[in-house]
């Protein structure tokens, strides 16, 4: 009886490996992690991806600020995201009048909160919408394939 290869066991090895993986990285769920916070005088989110594949995105937000309290809507429009309905007294964005999928509300300075939300493909914008925080440039762009 001839035994196989060793040279055919390690390209059946590596294609099993290939095929498994390729199915437990289906099945995983997308990460952003996310950074909020003061930079230089301006408010902003920096994200670690700006396009994820839909189904469960898990957002790790860390509040880097030590004396601000934010927050991360999102918000799924196709709209710029400077352009959102916005009330100039409540210095807040309407998110009444926007499609909103959820949040991580109130994260206090220098604390982190992880949420998961199911989305789907489309353009989300990502704001903070603690009062002023909008108009000082607390926005960002997620692409969801």
């Amino acid at each position: 009886m001839r035994m196989p290869s060793l040279r055919f066991l390690y390209l059946a090895l590596a294609a099993l490996g290939l095929a498994l993986g390729g199915t437990l990285q289906a099945n995983a769920a997308s990460v952003v992690n996310v950074l909020e916070g003061d930079y230089g005088g301006h408010l902003a989110f920096k994200l670690s991806t700006h396009y994820v594949k839909h189904g469960a995105v898990t957002f790790h937000d860390h509040n880097t600020d030590d004396d601000l309290v934010h927050e991360m809507v999102i918000i799924r429009t196709n709209l710029p995201a400077n352009k959102l309905p916005y009330n100039k007294k409540a210095e807040r964005v309407e998110e009444n009048k926007l499609h909103g999928i959820g949040e991580i509300d109130d994260l206090k300075p220098n604390h982190k909160a992880t949420k998961t939300f199911d989305l789907k493909a489309g353009r989300y914008v990502l704001i903070c919408n603690e009062p002023g925080h909008y108009k000082r440039g607390m926005y960002t762009v997620l692409h969801v394939r």
